[in-house]
């Protein structure tokens, strides 16, 4: 019994990843999940997030900006770092 079950879930495995990348090459508009941070950005270097489609797992990833720094009585407010 465990053995079908193993083989089953194989199976099914397949049909759902044939059925992804048959759903991304017809013609559909992609449903995107919200932005995810994946490198935060600093004061002095950006950072990256990405979206993916759910429908078929297409990614979009794109850069952030950097923060820069906020300068307060001569030294950087979020990492320490003192105004030359």
């Amino acid at each position: 019994m465990k053995r079908i079950v193993a083989i089953f879930s194989v199976f099914m495995v397949g049909i759902l990843s044939i059925l992804s990348i048959a759903a991304c090459q017809g013609q559909h508009e992609h449903s995107f999940s919200p932005w995810e941070i994946t490198k935060s950005a600093t004061c002095e270097q950006g950072g990256k997030r990405q979206k993916v489609c759910t429908v078929c797992g297409y990614v979009v990833s794109e850069d952030t900006p950097m923060l820069g720094h906020n300068f307060v009585h001569g030294k950087c407010t979020d990492c320490g770092a003192s105004e030359e």
